[in-house]
């Protein structure tokens, strides 16, 4: 009778413990791989990352985080976040610009990120509508991101990059 307590418990554990490891898997983190070349130099083919999946359940994305996008469960992309709900955002000789209501002009999206004389092409405009979002991976001239999709409804960013498992880096 007591062997069988024994291991009534331990299954019990094992059970709760595999549920609470589901709950954190499905809902709070995810693992990543890096596929292909779009975001070099910062995140190149092959790295893995530890996505944050429960901060955009808090907040909004911010301007310059690297983020997942998910269509579906197989169409997963990987790119920054350049444009705001609601902001006009004009790729202009190479330069993001984002147009600033209150100061009623237009501000030169400051991409630290990015190596010196990165351009962006082609020119063009987009109006975002409340919960849309610019995204644009960091290697411009290869890049499949919302200069083709257009603007990313936000119910499709699922999360941002939290840690870089190797090299490990911290975001």
């Amino acid at each position: 009778m007591f062997f069988s307590k024994k291991i009534l418990k331990i299954l019990a554990i094992a059970i709760i413990a595999l549920f609470l490891a589901l709950l954190i898997r499905y809902f709070v983190f995810q693992t990543f791989s890096v596929k292909g070349t779009s975001m070099e130099p910062n995140f190149v083919d092959g790295e893995y990352l530890i996505i944050d999946k429960l901060s955009y359940l808090l907040r909004k994305p911010k301007r310059g985080e690297a983020v997942i996008i998910a269509f579906s469960q197989k169409d997963l992309f990987f790119k920054r976040v350049v444009g705001l709900p609601e902001e006009t955002l004009e790729i202009k000789n190479g330069d993001i610009f984002i147009y600033n209501k209150k100061q009623n002009q237009w501000i030169k999206v400051s991409e630290k990120y990015l190596l010196k004389n990165t351009k962006t092409s082609p020119d063009f405009r987009v109006v975002l509508k409340k919960n849309e979002y610019f995204v644009i991976g960091d290697n411009r001239q290869i890049s499949f991101d919302s200069r083709a999709w257009g603007a990313i409804p936000l119910k499709y960013i699922v999360g941002k990059t939290l840690i870089r498992v190797w090299p490990l880096t911290f975001y």
